[in-house]
């Protein structure tokens, strides 16, 4: 019987951590796609009412356009705008580093919401044609890391509500270029390769992830850097 219990142990342990990775992937996608269905829907609420994103405008701040475009759609719950967050929030990068210029979180001008189902985002000025909208999918939670729990899209003029990294990119600080775009379509060796630093490899930001979950049928594959 000790045999067959040690036997059993030794089972278990072997296939617990591939049973616990298995059910953290489900819940992620599960959250994932319910976040991007809200995001997605919001956006078209507010293109019945303010014409499509070709007309909008893109000169505003951050804060004015979440003001302007989507706040009265969503089912937001506490607002941090003009204000900093209660709680430091760092947003670990898949190669062992911190990113959290890309979030946007730290600079108090930009909308940082809550959905009432825990949610958080952020909304940032990306391009003079799109804003980026990254989500942390259980707020201050664990593991707060890119491609795990936080997830950038855009909102692009005339497309919509896309992953990010399609069509626009951030803007450098430093030569005013728009940088971090795998182009018009998502191309699966640019978006996993090391040529980016936003690429979704364990080498990298991860800050792409989203497409790739996306292009790969909103699955998490084999080689995904979970």
């Amino acid at each position: 019987m000790l045999i067959t219990l040690g036997i059993i142990g030794v089972v278990a342990a072997m296939t617990m951590p591939s049973l616990i990775a298995n059910y953290q992937k489900k819940e992620t996608l599960s959250k994932l796609k319910k976040t991007y269905s809200i995001f997605s829907q919001v956006v078209k609420q507010a293109e019945l009412n303010e014409g499509e994103t070709e007309y909008w405008d893109f000169t505003l701040s951050s804060k004015e356009f979440y003001t302007k475009y989507l706040k009265q759609y969503l089912n937001a719950g506490n607002e941090y705008i003009d204000k900093p967050l209660p709680r430091d929030m760092d947003y670990h990068t898949l190669n062992g580093g911190i990113n959290n210029a890309a979030g946007g979180h730290e600079v108090t001008s930009n909308p940082k919401v809550f959905l009432n189902d825990g949610t958080f985002f952020t909304i940032l000025k990306s391009s003079d044609n799109s804003y980026s909208v990254v989500v942390n999918l259980n707020g201050y939670s664990h593991p707060n890391r890119w491609g795990r729990d936080i997830f950038a899209f855009s909102v692009v003029k005339g497309k919509g509500f896309v992953p990010y990294g399609l069509y626009t990119g951030l803007i450098s600080s430093d030569t005013g270029e728009v940088i971090g775009s795998f182009g018009d379509s998502i191309d699966r060796d640019k978006i996993t390769g090391t040529g980016n630093s936003r690429s979704c490899n364990k080498e990298k930001d991860g800050i792409w992830c989203a497409a790739l979950i996306m292009f790969d049928g909103w699955e998490i594959k084999e080689d995904y850097p979970w």
